[in-house]
């Protein structure tokens, strides 16, 4: 059987989305469940450095979700400070995902920070 991962790299998907949205919530519980299970205290969002909703919607910052066909996949947000450095956030790509260039792929910093 061919690999298919070349034509799924192919079928991912970005878009600015609201951080309310059930796909953009349900990836960043995917995020910070992963952060949880990495740490070995365990991990609080309630204690990072904050990138709340109203955080990431323009002008503030932005967040885009990634989807393969329909299911999201991954997620990555930025905030914006004026003239200063913008900050990346909350950067997750699902392991079924993982290896399909997501990450490398996910538009943030061309288009808002350029």
């Amino acid at each position: 059987m061919a690999d298919e991962r070349p034509a799924q790299a192919e079928m991912v998907s970005f878009a600015v989305e609201d951080p309310t949205t059930d796909d953009a919530r349900w990836c960043l519980e995917r995020y910070f469940a992963e952060l949880d299970t990495r740490f070995d205290a365990g991990f609080d969002p309630a204690i990072s450095i904050s990138a709340d909703a109203h955080e990431l919607v323009p002008p503030a910052g932005a967040l885009i979700v990634a989807r393969l066909g329909e299911r999201p996949v991954g997620c990555g947000a930025i905030k914006l400070h004026g003239d200063g450095p913008a900050e990346l956030k909350r950067m997750w790509v699902a392991p079924s995902a993982r290896g399909l260039g997501v990450g490398r792929r996910m538009p943030i910093a061309q288009k808002y920070v350029d």
